[in-house]
């Protein structure tokens, strides 16, 4: 299951209270003294030099009726809660904006364990991992092709089986192209094949990895769809559910787990 942001809970938790609590009118926003938000309109989180998470969540609500006086003030206040049961303000309420139905809040999380369990998400950051692509992109094959992992040793390789063998198996030559073909694909798909920032072209996980001597490079998993800013570094290989926006940003498609590499920022 993809993970879900924070913001959404608060939008369906608050429409019961504040639609049964007889909202009164709207309160002046206050003046911001940074523009956080800006024009961003796509849920968005950016990865800082010091560790630290900034998102800006956009939800469209346009659909739905009710009053949004008192959202802000209910975001505010579950952010107090979780830094009080915490000990610390590891999260930090920094703009909130509701217009025509959209509401968009702009969020800085100590750090991406702080934000995984906020949001009830599991994006994980660390140093590049060659195996924990592999096992990735593994998994992705093994579901579709709709096929369990090979027990080792319990069928005989159809590939080497004569004529007399194929016939008795009721299994024909085609049998073992297709075999060969599903094997390709497999073998080619579990290295994890990456788009070279530089060039566009492709390299797989193995080559990543001879750039990735002594920690210089480091990683993200994300299963859901975001924009995700590295100001502070150069992004350098996305997957198959990941694009290259410029240097710095990328957009996932949800459709998977999207892995992007970047330059280690050496926080």
């Amino acid at each position: 299951m993809n993970g879900f942001r924070r913001t959404g809970i608060f939008v369906l938790c608050a429409l019961m209270c504040l639609m049964l609590s007889g909202c009164g009118k709207k309160k002046p926003q206050e003046e911001e003294e940074k523009n956080y938000i800006g024009n961003v309109t796509q849920d968005t989180i950016t990865i800082f030099g010091d560790g630290s998470i900034q998102e800006i969540a956009c939800d469209d609500y346009s659909n739905v009726s009710f009053d949004y006086s008192e959202l802000e003030q209910y975001i505010k206040d579950s952010i107090d809660e979780y830094n009080q049961k915490n000990g610390q303000d590891k999260i930090t309420f920094l703009q909130y904006s509701d217009l025509d139905g959209v509401v968009r809040t702009a969020i800085r999380y100590l750090d991406m364990d702080v934000y995984n369990d906020f949001n009830k998400t599991a994006y994980r950051i660390s140093d590049y991992d060659a195996a924990a692509c592999y096992s990735i992109a593994q998994k992705a094959v093994e579901a579709e092709l709709d096929a369990e992992p090979v027990e080792e040793d319990t069928e005989q390789d159809i590939s080497s089986m004569s004529a007399e063998e194929l016939a008795e198996a009721g299994l024909s030559p085609e049998d073992i192209q297709q075999e060969e073909a599903v094997e390709t694909i497999t073998q080619e798909a579990v290295l994890a094949t990456f788009t070279d920032a530089s060039g566009g072209g492709e390299v797989n996980s193995a080559q990543v990895g001879e750039n990735a001597a002594g920690g210089t490079l480091q990683m993200i998993f994300v299963d859901s769809e975001i924009y995700l800013s590295i100001p502070d570094s150069d992004i350098l290989y996305v997957n198959g559910h990941a694009s290259m926006q410029d240097a710095h940003n990328a957009h996932t498609d949800g459709k998977g787990t999207a892995i992007i590499i970047y330059s280690n920022i050496n926080y």
